[in-house]
């Protein structure tokens, strides 16, 4: 767990698991780090261009930092031709940090209004996509 717990603690792995889960092909370091920057965007200003000295950053934080721990954790595996691809615990994984992504952002809004806001089992709601995402 503890590895798991490590693995999602970085927001550039976090996108590195939502960019290639969201992909049908392994990509390579250098267009995962695009891809990256595109996402990081608001969607209204999101173009294919990008800043290539930010697209250097994230590439170099990947290749040194977050792609190797994702590696040893069984997150993502190498290709011969040196791209990366997710695996099946990496699409589990993506997907828990997405449903916890969703019920902390639940607790921000009802945080701010005041409202009071349901409380998702994380758990649950991770096995439900699991099972919708395999029939």
């Amino acid at each position: 767990m503890d590895t798991l717990y490590e693995m999602l603690s970085a927001q550039k792995r976090r996108q590195a698991l939502k960019v290639l889960t969201s992909t049908d092909e392994p990509l390579a370091r250098d267009e995962l780090a695009r891809q990256i920057v595109v996402r990081q965007r608001p969607s209204p200003r999101r173009t294919n261009t990008v800043d290539t000295t930010q697209v250097e950053k994230v590439r170099i934080s990947l290749e040194h930092v977050h792609l190797p721990k994702l590696e040893s954790g069984g997150v993502v595996e190498r290709t011969p031709d040196n791209r990366y691809d997710v695996t099946p615990l990496g699409r589990d994984l993506e997907r828990a940090a997405r449903a916890f992504e969703t019920e902390f952002d639940r607790d921000a809004q009802s945080g701010a209004d005041g409202s009071e806001t349901t409380r998702v089992d994380a758990e649950a709601v991770t096995a439900h996509e699991f099972d919708r995402d395999t029939r």
